[in-house]
């Protein structure tokens, strides 16, 4: 369990080292997701350093996740031209906000895993990665596989749909059969793994500026 949770950490190397190389070549949106990953990157090592210390870190996790929220609502905003799934992302920023504020601070703690936010979150991010990846493949300009988007894209929907349960049962589980928790959370590091590994084939895609 700890060799597989240290090799999901260590992983976010993968889509920070391609978007390194591919940095010049980028766009703002695209450097933009690079400056993401090494935030991710720097949260990794600080909450590994806090579990290996003993000391609890999921507080940390529950800032990290409403950046990320805010984050990915932008970029894929950016990169979706329908009106009326902008519309949707922007005006429920505010509102997954409050969800966040009022689960973590009165339902449950700010140092206990937010389940409830982290479910709404992976939700919202199956229905807009679907989206995304169904205007990637109406795109006639460029080879599906060679944009970059269908990459980052098709990482989201799988991360989130596999972990959608691991995040809606964590509270329940963890505080009724620790060990179990411990097994269904291997669930998430191997997906973590693997969307980090399409992340970096998505920045290694990039050729051009302007995607």
């Amino acid at each position: 369990m700890k060799d597989i949770d240290f090799i999901s950490a260590v992983s976010i190397l993968l889509p920070l080292i391609a978007g390194l190389f591919r940095f010049k070549l980028s766009g703002n949106d695209f450097r933009w997701l690079f400056i993401f990953f090494l935030i991710s990157a720097i949260t990794e090592f600080i909450a590994h350093s806090l579990k290996r210390n003993g000391v609890n870190n999921l507080w940390l996790g529950n800032i990290f996740f409403l950046l990320e929220y805010v984050f990915w609502s932008f970029i894929i905003a950016q990169w979706l031209h329908s009106k009326k799934i902008r519309l949707f992302i922007f005006i429920f920023l505010p509102a997954y906000f409050i969800i966040w504020c009022v689960t973590t601070f009165m339902v449950l703690d700010f140092y206990m895993f937010n389940s409830y936010a982290r479910t709404i979150e992976s939700l919202v991010f199956v229905f807009l990665s679907c989206f995304l990846l169904i205007a990637v493949s109406t795109d006639t300009t460029q080879l599906i596989f060679k944009n970059p988007k269908f990459w980052f894209g098709s990482a989201l929907l799988i991360y989130f749909s596999v972990n959608l349960i691991v995040f809606g049962t964590a509270n329940y589980i963890s505080s009724n059969q620790e060990q179990l928790m411990n097994n269904t959370w291997i669930i998430h590091s191997f997906t973590n793994i693997f969307a980090n590994l399409l992340f970096a084939i998505g920045f290694l895609c990039i050729r051009q500026k302007a995607i």
